[in-house]
């Protein structure tokens, strides 16, 4: 019996460790989709840390930032792109709203780019690029006018 498909949108470790063999093997089996999870807990635990626990009344930092919502974003891992929902942040001293810091390191990740220039140093074409990579789950971002832009 082949198990249901299983989407990941901000679900995080204690989901997966939560769910039958069955959707934990099917993750596996889709590395993204597990590499997805461990993004959404390290987003989520930066969260906690400056706005606190969702629905606690001990907030951290005297109270001055709030969870405000989620925004659309992607990371990189290796030379895939995964959608990710982003918390946002208030900040109440100054009304500003951003994004968990974390969220700017994550995408300012370089690996994987050097196994797209192996690919191009040895002929591969951007336009073939796309059939040779493993797309799973949620990836995106890998058309070939994507990898070309990444080495003009």
């Amino acid at each position: 019996m082949k198990p249901k498909e299983t989407k990941v949108t901000r679900e995080n470790l204690t989901w997966l460790l939560e769910s039958p063999v069955e959707v934990k093997m099917e993750l596996l089996q889709s590395h993204l989709s597990v590499c997805q999870l461990i993004i959404n807990q390290i987003l989520e635990e930066c969260q906690n840390s400056l706005a606190g626990a969702r629905y606690d009344r001990n907030k951290p930092h005297g109270g001055r930032y709030s969870r405000w919502g989620y925004n659309e974003g992607s990371v990189r891992i290796a030379d895939e792109k995964i959608g990710i929902k982003v918390p946002r942040l208030i900040d109440h001293q100054d009304d500003s709203t951003f994004n968990v810091p974390e969220y700017t390191s994550m995408q300012d990740n370089r690996a994987g780019e050097e196994r797209i220039m192996k690919g191009m140093l040895k002929g591969l074409s951007t336009r073939n690029y796309q059939g040779v990579i493993d797309l799973a789950g949620e990836a995106f971002g890998m058309s070939k006018s994507a990898i070309s832009k990444r080495f003009c």
